[in-house]
């Protein structure tokens, strides 16, 4: 019988790192990053389009895709933008680029793009003028939010009527 254990010794199973093409343990490919979900992806993940009374619901389809691709913090603040340009040993701007800026820039620039694309056609004129995820977020949650909440304790009060 053959063992299940992970073993040089053994060929028919893999290591974790190794291929059945190529046995000479290539590297593993880099955790899923925000560039490994496609626009198309996007609506499959967050069907609902947002609307003036859906916004509950659109922003809680939203949640998991940002936790699970460590975006939450640009989305609500806490992650800064880093500055476009290396310091030098004395603290002064260079005119050297700074690859975490554009690493922040990329991420930034898909999720607008991704809240962009969940929005149904009457609120695309919120997103005028709009540079940053961050920006279109507190946009639509200062805009929708409340009015949410009051959808919501509405229809509790309904159910309490019935």
């Amino acid at each position: 019988m053959p063992s299940s254990s992970s073993s040089p010794m053994n060929p028919d199973v893999l290591a974790p790192n190794s291929s059945p093409m190529n046995p000479n343990f290539p590297p593993v490919p880099p955790s899923p990053s925000i560039s490994s979900i496609s626009i198309q992806n996007i609506s499959c993940m967050v069907p609902t389009k947002l609307k003036r009374d859906n916004y509950l619901v659109w922003k809680a389809l939203f949640a998991p895709i940002f936790r699970r691709y460590k975006l939450t913090g640009i989305v609500d603040g806490s992650e800064l933008c880093p500055s476009p340009f290396l310091l030098d040993a004395s603290g002064q701007l260079t005119a050297t680029p700074n690859p975490d800026f554009d690493l922040w820039y990329e991420k930034d620039q898909n999720i607008l793009i991704w809240l962009n694309s969940t929005l149904s056609e009457d609120l695309i004129p919120f997103t005028v003028g709009v540079t940053s995820s961050r920006e279109l977020w507190l946009n639509l949650e200062q805009r929708f939010g409340g009015v949410s909440a009051a959808h919501i304790h509405q229809l509790r009060s309904r159910l309490h009527n019935v």
